[in-house]
């Protein structure tokens, strides 16, 4: 009981920070949309965007999820592993934001986006850090961290509303943000230091090592970082409005991925550790994730899809009228990657890493094409339907690896029942609409649920059964 216990309390605790932040997200997104306007709003999506970009496909080299993997099965290495990866993130960060500047005199951005880029990569430099927070997943203490990330988020938003309420500009925005981030990686850096010996000392000896398994991961998440901002980087070439349209349909979508990254971030040390200890166990545990997974999700995204408007307007303001169908497209864009990350992650789990970069690759050049076809003529509506089109396809190709190189069949055959319940959901409410929007949304998203209930009567019993199928963590040392 104790050990259950543990294991649903650092689970359950990683909702706790995504909870606070959507809900602080909102808020200050209607502030923000309505402080900026539609344009101000591309603009300040622009600098995120920007920043993103260049950390994901010239920092983010999967390093820290190799460190993962391997403090988790060889934590009598951990320390040296720690320091080694950590020195070689701060190599890589710093060549990161040189870049990063570097690129901004090839773009005609306004001089106040270039300047608040310039300040907001800074938070590139910060990367280090986070290898150096990998105890506390690997040994499923991530409750130590909540405290530290609620405060960043708080910090935030307040931070954010006092420039917001003193009329400030786009750079005080970005530089209020870029403050509550390092003030976060503070208290995480005072947290971590405690877990890594005093003697530790990185060894160059590693580096080799970690690059060779971790590139295949870099590159997967250079074709994920494209296939993440180049909507939104593309949209910046015709329309700023375009941008703050897009920005404000995917917010919602982006708040509620935490979700399947809080979970991801307890399973994927059980993972590593039960595929080379156990692989039935293994393959029982990503069923039970995606299976019960979906029966959240799926309800979750006729609901949204249904109060797509009100929404909007609620949030946004009229005029964002024309985030209403992005919206809806983007929703089902978190309701193709909720399942997709998390077989992703169990491909990597089981050192197959390749193939998501396959598959991801493969999708690069599929997605251009729908970018270049359908953003000119539908802005932001067609690079929503272009992210959801390449996603479908991309979660085909995931689940079609998994039950050939997992020996799973059970998530192909969850994937097509909850494909099913979301059709049927949906269908419910463009064939039977409802003067009142709640009404309608709600009983399209009971015909979903009841839909996966009837065709999988398993599914509750394997949401509520999921964390008693976790083995035993190792504990800190």
């Amino acid at each position: 009981m104790r050990l259950r216990g543990r294991l649903v309390g650092n689970t359950l605790v990683q909702f706790v920070n995504p909870a606070l932040r959507v809900g602080l997200g909102i808020v200050l997104t209607a502030a923000l949309s309505r402080y900026l306007g539609v344009a101000g709003y591309g603009e300040y999506a622009l600098v995120f965007a920007y920043v993103a970009t260049f950390n994901g496909i010239f920092n983010n080299w999967g390093l820290s999820t190799i460190c993962l993997r391997e403090i988790s099965q060889h934590p009598e290495a951990r320390a040296q592993v720690l320091t080694s990866t950590a020195a070689l993130q701060a190599l890589v960060a710093g060549g990161s934001y040189g870049l990063l500047l570097a690129g901004l005199p090839l773009l005609n951005y306004p001089p106040t986006v270039n300047w608040s880029i310039a300040l907001y990569g800074l938070s590139v430099l910060l990367t280090p850090l986070d290898i150096l927070a990998l105890p506390f997943q690997a040994d499923l203490r991530l409750a130590q961290l909540v405290a530290p990330a609620m405060f960043g988020a708080l910090l935030n938003f307040l931070f954010s509303m006092a420039v917001i309420s003193l009329n400030g500009p786009l750079f005080a925005l970005v530089g209020a943000a870029l403050a509550a981030l390092a003030l976060q990686y503070l208290w995480v850096t005072v947290l971590s230091i405690r877990s890594v010996p005093a003697t530790a000392r990185p060894a160059v000896a590693h580096w080799k090592p970690l690059v060779r398994d971790a590139w295949p991961l870099g590159l997967a998440t250079i074709v994920t970082t494209g296939l993440q901002q180049a909507p939104v980087l593309l949209l910046s070439l015709f329309s700023l409005e375009a941008v703050g349209l897009f920005n404000a349909a995917s917010r919602i979508p982006q708040q509620l991925l935490m979700i399947p990254l809080a979970l991801q971030a307890s399973v994927f040390p059980v993972l590593s550790r039960t595929w080379t200890t156990d692989r039935a166990r293994f393959r029982t545990l990503l069923n039970q994730l995606v299976e019960g997974t979906l029966l959240l999700v799926v309800p979750v995204v006729v609901l949204a899809i249904g109060l797509a408007e009100p929404i909007m307007r609620l949030l946004f303001s009229a005029q964002f009228a024309g985030a209403v169908k992005p919206f809806a497209l983007m929703i089902v864009v978190f309701g193709l990657l909720c399942p997709g990350i998390l077989v992703g992650e169990a491909l990597i789990a089981a050192g197959l890493q390749r193939v998501n970069l396959v598959i991801l690759s493969a999708s690069t050049p599929v997605l251009a094409v729908l970018l270049l076809v359908l953003v000119p003529a539908r802005g932001a509506a067609g690079a929503a339907l272009a992210l959801a089109l390449c996603y479908s396809g991309i979660l085909a190709a995931l689940m079609s690896a998994a039950h050939r190189r997992l020996g799973t069949d059970r998530i192909v055959q969850a994937v097509a029942r909850a494909v099913l319940a979301a059709v049927l959901g949906v269908s419910t409410l463009a064939l039977a609409p409802l003067p009142e929007k709640v009404l309608s949304a709600t009983i399209g998203a009971t015909v979903a649920l009841t839909t996966i209930a009837l065709l999988s009567p398993a599914a509750p019993r394997e949401l509520l059964m999921l964390l008693r199928a976790l083995p035993r963590p190792r504990r800190a040392r």
